[in-house]
């Protein structure tokens, strides 16, 4: 379909050119009739054969009325306080499963054999804070002279390890360039400028060095703190990707070596530079370990004409997680990633089990756990499927509703060229969106694509709403841009 899509415009735009061409005064040329007629021949065939309505299966798209008020109101209730940021493990996050539990339920969705209500348990590592990070200025006595807002002006950098439970308190010293890092004493906090720390190349370097703790020489310092432009966005990302180390068994003895790493702002790196050089201290203090927590995806299906899901059948899902709470009074709401991705979810489903006439392939929905953390829910779902996955593809939708001018992005998995791929870039095309195709590795389609199907992400590449942290707010996302998507979605459905 894409083809067609792309070979359309090729064509029109020439024929226009030749129209164009053909107002002002030119002489008799034999090729360029023979270039139309050949257009005409190559093109007319093959737009008829390409057309959806001749495709083996195709099915006209029954007329749907996307509900964009159902749309709003879902992303306000699971971005509300109620659910305080659906961290995997907590009462929120069970909260939000529950109610994407009872609206299947009310849809009367089919629950798949062996699970109870819908729901799929796993057990996944999810990084607890036992404290708010905290990065202060302190004077010779000891006292605060100054302290930074946790979020808005600086976080902890992401940190390998499964605890973390460390205070340092020491003086500050700017790092002027990679070649003098060997003058800094040890014990010290280095402050990296952004001259550095912005350098992908210099910091790589620089860490690659600090690793290399097998030599005598290598520097120790107490922590580092990075300068980062945070203009954009107003605050920094709060982080939460765990990785699962097997070789450390006994978690609780285990804290990470080195030095506690943070970013913050300019504002608070100059503070921080004049501090150093007045002879006061920086104190840096994070607190977490990563627990394994019990959580669950929420699985439901609509079969196909024959009554089952197997074969060939569409898999719809969305993450339902987000960052938790900052343990200093605020969370963070996850409206657009992904209250947003769950909402579409949601209202497709709402259509399907209204709708007369259904797709020729069974439907299967899922709101996925544990993708901030490391796509675990996705991991234990594409490793233990309710229905084998057969000849299935996948549709995950994460981060979607931008209010500003970006484009739809198709991501799949390490550029693997995929039928359904271009299916969507088609689709999207023929509905006036702005669309583009990417590879990535990061969302929740990366491990369907690695169970063997063929799987993509639709995603709002647009982070200027607050990405990760309390200002990614339902008032920022657009419950039309939704419903246009979903609209793309529908099409996919009916056409193929």
């Amino acid at each position: 379909m894409v083809t067609w899509a792309v070979r359309y415009h090729l064509v029109v735009d020439d024929i226009g050119r030749i129209g164009e061409e053909s107002r002002q005064p030119v002489k008799s040329d034999c090729k360029r009739v023979c270039l139309v007629a050949l257009v005409l021949v190559l093109f007319v065939p093959y737009a008829c054969a390409a057309n959806p309505s001749t495709i083996r299966g195709y099915r006209e798209e029954p007329d749907f009325y996307i509900d964009l008020e159902n749309i709003a109101e879902i992303v306000r209730e699971l971005a509300s306080e109620k659910y305080a940021g659906r961290l995997p493990g907590t009462p929120g996050n069970w909260a939000a499963v529950e109610y994407v539990a009872d609206y299947f339920g009310q849809l009367g969705l089919d629950c798949p054999e062996g699970l109870d209500r819908y729901l799929q348990f796993c057990i996944q590592p999810v990084r607890m804070l036992g404290r708010a990070p905290v990065l202060e200025i302190l004077d010779e006595a000891g006292n605060v002279m100054s302290d930074f807002s946790y979020v808005q002006q600086y976080t902890p950098a992401p940190k390998q390890g499964w605890m973390v439970c460390k205070e340092v308190v020491g003086e500050g010293v700017v790092l002027k360039s990679l070649s003098h890092i060997n003058e800094i004493e040890d014990g010290k906090i280095l402050l990296i400028p952004r001259s550095i720390s912005e350098s992908a190349a210099d910091m790589y370097i620089l860490f690659t060095r600090l690793n290399w703790r097998e030599e005598e020489d290598a520097p120790r310092f107490a922590g580092m703190i990075m300068e980062t432009d945070i203009s954009e966005t107003g605050y920094f990302p709060v982080y939460g990707l765990v990785s699962r180390d097997v070789e450390f068994q006994d978690r609780d003895a285990h804290t990470s070596p080195g030095p506690l790493i943070f970013k913050c702002d300019v504002g608070v790196f100059s503070k921080l530079v004049k501090a150093s050089e007045q002879g006061h201290r920086i104190r840096m203090d994070w607190n977490f370990a990563v627990q394994d927590v019990a959580a669950a995806n929420v699985v439901a299906a609509l079969p196909g004409p024959d009554g089952q899901v197997s074969g060939d059948y569409v898999i719809i899902g969305a993450h339902i997680d987000h960052m938790g709470s900052n343990m200093d009074g605020t969370y963070n709401p996850g409206a657009m990633d992904n209250a947003s991705g769950v909402a579409a979810m949601m209202e497709i489903a709402r259509l399907l089990s209204e709708a007369q006439d259904r797709p020729r392939r069974a439907v299967v929905f899922i709101a996925l756990n544990g993708e901030e953390e490391g796509m675990w829910g996705s991991r234990h779902y594409a490793q233990n499927p309710c229905y084998p996955l057969g000849e299935s593809v996948m549709i995950n939708i994460d981060n979607i509703g931008s209010k500003h001018d970006v484009p739809l992005v198709i991501e799949e998995y390490a550029m693997m060229l995929t039928r359904i791929v271009y299916h969507l870039y088609g689709i999207a095309l023929q509905h006036g969106i702005d669309v583009e195709m990417c590879s990535g590795s990061m969302c929740d389609n990366a491990s369907f694509a690695l169970a063997g199907i063929e799987a993509v992400s639709l995603v709002d590449p647009d982070y200027s709403y607050g990405f990760h942290g309390p200002a990614d707010t339902p008032d920022r996302v657009d419950p039309r841009r939704i419903g246009r998507i979903i609209d793309v979605i529908l099409n996919y459905l009916y056409t193929y």
